[in-house]
């Protein structure tokens, strides 16, 4: 766990003893369908042999042909691959040498940490000062990095009211940064004069209306 993995590099094996007799049966099937139908067709053009026994024995290849393919595919199924260049990031408890492993068992993540993706969430006027690809700046783990919103909600959350705003950045730190991280999100907004932004925690609600305390003179 934690270790840089490569896309394809195998993670788990099962056995494949009988996935691979399997294989090598169908193999000589397919062989041995591939010839019978070789010769039907030979024996077709000269005249010496039925449409029908054509068709059938094309039947024959056909269905020799898909059974070697699953039995192929089950073979390739006895080791998991990594799906993408990245990060082995977690195991599954009870995952080990001998265990017994059902088709669609979670046994672990990968996380390609190449770039970050960071959900924020945001009242409506601050999402109408936004767009899609506006600049943006995460902070996380002593890091910097400078990204863009990649994608704004169309409608909020209707336990919240807030909506969704999804920003990307590349990360050039690797590992440094984790997946699972807190981070401060700062994204600029679409205006064209100079505008003072401050944290939600310094307004205050009187009544209906919203104040700020300013502090003159230093």
């Amino acid at each position: 766990v934690g270790l840089e993995i490569a896309e394809d590099a195998p993670i788990l094996s099962v056995d494949s003893g009988i996935a691979e007799l399997s294989m090598s049966q169908a193999e000589q099937q397919l062989k041995s369908a591939q010839i019978s139908f070789n010769s039907v067709k030979r024996a077709y053009d000269g005249g010496n042999a039925s449409e029908a026994e054509l068709v059938r024995s094309r039947g024959q290849l056909s269905g020799a042909e898909a059974a070697y393919e699953n039995a192929v595919q089950r073979y390739d199924n006895t080791v998991v691959k990594a799906p993408f260049s990245g990060y082995f990031a977690d195991i599954e408890n009870g995952i080990g040498v001998g265990n017994l492993l059902s088709e669609g068992l979670r046994i672990g993540k990968v996380v390609d940490l190449s770039a970050v993706k960071v959900d924020v969430f945001l009242g409506g006027n601050e999402v109408q000062s936004l767009s899609q690809g506006s600049k943006a700046v995460i902070k996380t783990a002593d890091r910097e990095l400078v990204g863009r919103v990649d994608s704004i909600a169309l409608s909020s959350d209707r336990n919240t009211g807030s909506f969704r705003v999804v920003v990307v950045a590349e990360n050039p730190y690797g590992s440094e940064i984790k997946s699972g991280f807190a981070a401060d999100v700062m994204i600029e907004l679409n205006a064209n004069k100079s505008v003072i932004l401050i944290p939600a925690s310094a307004v205050i609600e009187i009544g209906i209306d919203e104040w700020v305390y300013v502090i003159d003179d230093n």
